[in-house]
């Protein structure tokens, strides 16, 4: 299905609460100018190629290594789920590993999915199964159907919790919009609540303008 490679990113995350200690090191810093397939980075400021859309990268924040997450694609994802050959990877950056912000820009050609709606009860069902198959998970999931600048989108937040202590882990946030034919994914997951604030209106402001 279309939604493999934002829900990959989804699980990643996941991951990061429950290994030990990650190198905050291996990340890749801002050059003035960077360029991949899909867009380019230049003054601190992300321009896609796949649509019309530029956002800013915060101060301070670092680009995500995009090899790792090509890798992670590579492997596939539960249930024999393999990604493709073919990047649909935008652009990431991220303060440490638990305040992430990840786009995604992927083709929606031969999927059975023809509608936004049956695309958000998808990626529900898909994530409610996988996580209730956690065993060291406890987490909520919530939805909503919201429009940001000319384009529908639905926003579904995941809240992952200690199992044992109740304590809130990581919220997640996945933003989920189809743009000419393709799926337009934006996954913002922190555990601060101030910088996911600032990655929110950063993300929605880039839509706004």
């Amino acid at each position: 299905m279309k939604a493999k490679f934002a829900f990959l990113i989804l699980l990643l995350s996941s991951n990061f609460i429950f290994s030990q200690e990650t190198n905050d090191k291996e990340v890749l810093t801002a050059t003035p100018t960077e360029e991949t397939e899909n867009g380019k980075i230049e003054n601190s400021v992300y321009t896609c190629y796949r649509f019309d859309w530029k956002i800013k990268i915060p101060m301070n924040y670092v680009i995500t290594d995009v090899k790792k997450v090509e890798e992670l694609q590579k492997k596939g994802l539960p249930g024999g789920i393999i990604a493709k050959p073919t990047s649909p990877h935008l652009i990431g950056f991220e303060v440490d590993k638990r305040n992430t912000f990840t786009a995604a820009f992927e083709s929606l050609a031969g999927s059975q999915i023809t509608s936004l709606e049956e695309h958000k009860n998808f990626i529900i069902k898909l994530m409610n199964d996988t996580y209730s198959n956690i065993e060291t998970l406890k987490f909520d999931l919530t939805s909503a159907d919201m429009k940001i600048g000319k384009y529908d989108f639905y926003k579904v937040q995941t809240r992952l919790y200690d199992p044992k202590t109740g304590e809130l882990l990581l919220t997640q946030d996945l933003y989920n919009s189809f743009i000419n034919n393709n799926l337009f994914s934006v996954n913002i997951n922190f555990n601060n609540p101030n910088i996911g604030r600032l990655l929110t209106d950063n993300f929605i402001s880039s839509l706004s303008n």
